[in-house]
């Protein structure tokens, strides 16, 4: 079927603008620098693993306007476990151990072509055999509530889910309508909810932050637009090293370096509001530009995120 649609797809292409006019955007080159960022050294130590819970491929030109019609991309389901002095977290929780019968059973047969995967390990298992207790994660901060990140919510109850109050509200109203959305992975009694806000002022060129250890390592910050409230979440090591971990503001890291929006039809299956979903795009092209040695990482993007230990 997609074989078929093809030239149809490439006329759509060429009538869309490949790339993002920042121009219009000024305000996402003003930047409040962390003063804690300049002695890195004093940050707490902190180890990063990513645990793929699936894999799927497509064409590069699905990831972002202007991409290859005849490149295949990898793409990934991961979830981060962040190990810091004050405990373990997760940055989104990936494929749920019942994602195969929710997505038969939530996913309309033509997206579930478009929206296939391969099942990876499960989370849980992954972390015990590299001797973490699914009990010690005390946190799990969600970039947005659909259905490729919060599938294991319901996996960690001693946890503290993390996640803007509207942002459920956003997905308890869509979830009968809008397939992005399980109801049943967040609708749980036994989900421990904390609705963060971003309540610690200007952070780089964002207006507002929430410093969620108030030392300096792990840093969230909005990015609405995929959904209606998305968070990024900045991981700051002691060496130096920086991460920003995006959600789906965009699949690629292309999306940010051009900058550009995914391709119009994925954008209009999945995007909430892809007019308010540019400024974050544009907010992280300058971000690279002033830091080019910021490692900027897609949750779908298996290239972007090659450079990070996998745990299997």
């Amino acid at each position: 079927m997609l074989k078929a649609l093809l030239p149809l797809l490439c006329l759509a292409a060429l009538s869309c603008s490949s790339r993002i006019d920042i121009r219009p955007y000024p305000e996402a080159a003003v930047f409040a620098e962390d003063s804690r960022l300049a002695s890195p050294s004093n940050l707490p130590q902190i180890s990063l693993q990513v645990i793929n819970t699936g894999s799927n491929s497509t064409l590069e030109s699905f990831l972002f306007r202007g991409g290859s019609w005849f490149r295949s991309r990898e793409l990934s389901f991961p979830a981060i476990l962040v190990q810091h002095p004050k405990g373990a977290l997760l940055i989104d929780t990936g494929l749920g151990p019942d994602i195969d019968a929710q997505f038969q059973e939530e996913m309309p047969w033509l997206l579930r072509l478009l929206m296939s995967y391969d099942k990876g390990p499960d989370l849980i298992d992954v972390l015990q055999r590299h001797g973490v207790a699914p009990s010690s994660i005390q946190h799990a901060i969600i970039t947005h509530l659909h259905w490729d990140h919060a599938g294991g919510l319901e996996s960690f109850p001693a946890a503290s889910i993390w996640h803007p109050r509207a942002g459920l509200e956003e997905a308890q109203a869509l979830a009968e309508d809008d397939s992005a959305f399980f109801a049943e992975q967040f609708d749980g009694e036994s989900i421990r909810w904390q609705f963060h806000e971003y309540p610690d002022g200007p952070y780089e060129n964002f207006a507002s932050s929430f410093d969620f250890y108030a030392d300096g390592s792990i840093v969230l910050v909005p990015m609405a637009g995929h959904t209606a409230e998305g968070t990024g979440v900045f991981v700051n090591l002691p060496s130096g090293e920086r991460f920003l971990f995006t959600g789906d503001i965009t699949w690629s890291l292309e999306g940010f370096q051009r900058p550009s929006h995914k391709f119009w039809l994925s954008s209009w299956l999945v995007d909430a509001d892809a007019d308010s979903l540019e400024y974050p795009i544009v907010q992280v092209n300058r971000l690279m530009e002033r830091y080019p040695n910021l490692h900027v990482i897609p949750s779908h993007d298996a290239l972007a995120q090659q450079s990070l230990l996998h745990w299997q």
